[in-house]
């Protein structure tokens, strides 16, 4: 078994079609101004504290909605915490909104299509 994962991991080095490719990124951010700046980057944040979301598209919108879910991770399951659209305009690439989350934790937020193909996830701790 040793063997196998590092022989995965090159493979998938080697072949990067082979990976998933997201269409954008998702940043989490202390804060985030005018000119699309996130300050203060991480993916660690204290209970009741605002952060913001900022999904980042790798290219221009076609004009779409977004709809952004937060789950709960836990040992073997994922438990919906809430859900959000966001409307994106003909060549528009990001998308931000602030959030606030009461319980401490971890957590996943993913960003899908209107098909309901992931664009992009990220994980967060709540301490």
């Amino acid at each position: 078994m040793k063997r196998i994962i590092p022989l995965f991991f090159i493979l998938t080095l080697l072949f990067p079609g082979c990976q998933k490719q997201q269409r954008g990124k998702i940043r989490f951010c202390y804060s985030y101004d005018l000119e699309n700046t996130c300050i203060g980057e991480t993916n660690t944040f204290l209970v009741k504290s605002r952060f913001w979301v900022v999904l980042e598209l790798n290219n221009p919108s076609p004009g779409e909605t977004m709809k952004g879910n937060l789950y709960r991770i836990g040992e073997n399951e994922r438990t919906f915490i809430l859900g959000k659209e966001y409307r994106l305009e003909q060549g528009e690439k990001n998308t931000a909104d602030a959030l606030i989350i009461n319980q401490p934790g971890r957590f996943i937020l993913e960003f899908t299509d209107e098909k309901g193909k992931i664009v992009a996830s990220k994980e967060l701790e709540i301490l």
